[in-house]
């Protein structure tokens, strides 16, 4: 886990909730023009063995949903918004609720899901972020999860461990995670993500370790449809993954640890193998493909271009040198 880089404390942003409040729940739901996919997120809210306290759907849609009436619904109809984590910066803003369980709009939950995600977050005070669990993996997956174990070293290391018999995390699913609202009214979701959003609920996991542990709940379960619509194709997911985590690697000053900067040509020697199985050139060299995309989508035009730069010029100069 990474070092913190504050003293903050979870007492620190929670010394004002009572114990009442800290399980209230709102879910917030950012969407885009995925009205069934939204349709059958809310119809899978409803069926819980307990409700949530509120239902915000952050709709960033060319046209406002039609959608049926639902107890303790707040539509949001705002197409202005520069994407996922802005939509969910403004769900957060709208809450009052002392947690909110951020749902992808292609998300079904199993009816337990929020009551177990309750208990889990009344027996973990600590824990400033629950993760749901998803149960329908999809096998084609496993290519990516190899590479990840092999190349997510250091700072871009994503993997979950066992400790005290609980499941702790190093990044939250972007799916269906809950986080307590008072650590969000420090630390927002990053608005330099556009559109899709790449990454972001990986970069904001990073700082909320600062006050607390991250945490898998098993029991509290959902589906994931993995909706088409808004989805990227892959080499767009793969310059997308380029650009902003090498944007994040700065963001946080992983470099401050010197080992980081190894693990980060080490990183960037895996996605080029990537790159490469689809024939999209090989990045750590600089190189690539014609039909290549010529920048991430989701992250702001001006920072991807900076990102790119300062990355040339450190590839070019060869590897650090660790002191």
């Amino acid at each position: 886990m990474p070092a913190p880089h504050s003293t903050a404390s979870l007492s620190d942003v929670t010394a004002t909730t009572t114990a009442e409040d800290a399980l209230t729940i709102a879910v917030c739901i950012p969407s885009k023009n995925r009205p069934s996919d939204v349709l059958r997120c809310l119809a899978s809210i409803e069926r819980q063995t307990q409700l949530p306290n509120e239902i915000i759907l952050v709709d960033q849609s060319g046209s406002a949903y039609g959608l049926p009436k639902v107890e303790g619904l707040v539509h949001i109809y705002d197409p202005s918004l520069s994407g996922a984590s802005a939509a969910k910066n403004a769900g957060a803003r709208a809450s009052t609720s002392a947690v909110i369980l951020f749902l992808d709009d292609d998300v079904e939950l199993l009816p337990a899901c929020i009551e177990t995600l309750r208990e889990c977050l009344r027996h973990n005070p600590d824990a400033v972020g629950v993760g749901c669990s998803v149960i329908n993996n999809s096998t084609g997956l496993g290519l990516w999860k190899v590479h990840a174990w092999l190349f997510g070293r250091g700072f871009f290391n994503s993997e979950a461990r066992t400790q005290g018999g609980m499941t702790e995390l190093r990044r939250l699913g972007s799916c269906a995670a809950a986080v307590r609202r008072d650590v969000l009214l420090r630390e927002q979701f990053d608005e330099n993500l556009v559109a899709y959003s790449y990454g972001e609920d990986w970069e904001l996991s990073y700082r909320l370790l600062r006050y607390g542990r991250l945490l898998l709940s098993r029991e509290s379960q959902f589906v994931h449809h993995a909706s088409p619509q808004n989805r990227y194709a892959i080499p767009q997911l793969q310059r997308d993954r380029w650009d902003n985590f090498l944007y994040f690697f700065d963001k946080l000053d992983a470099s401050r640890q010197p080992l980081n900067r190894a693990w980060r040509l080490w990183w960037m020697f895996g996605e080029s193998l990537m790159w490469l199985r689809n024939r999209m050139g090989l990045p750590v060299f600089g190189m690539q493909a014609r039909n290549t995309p010529k920048r991430s989508l989701s992250l702001r035009k001006q920072t991807a271009v900076q990102q790119r730069a300062t990355h040339t010029v450190k590839v070019n100069a060869g590897p650090p040198q660790v002191p």
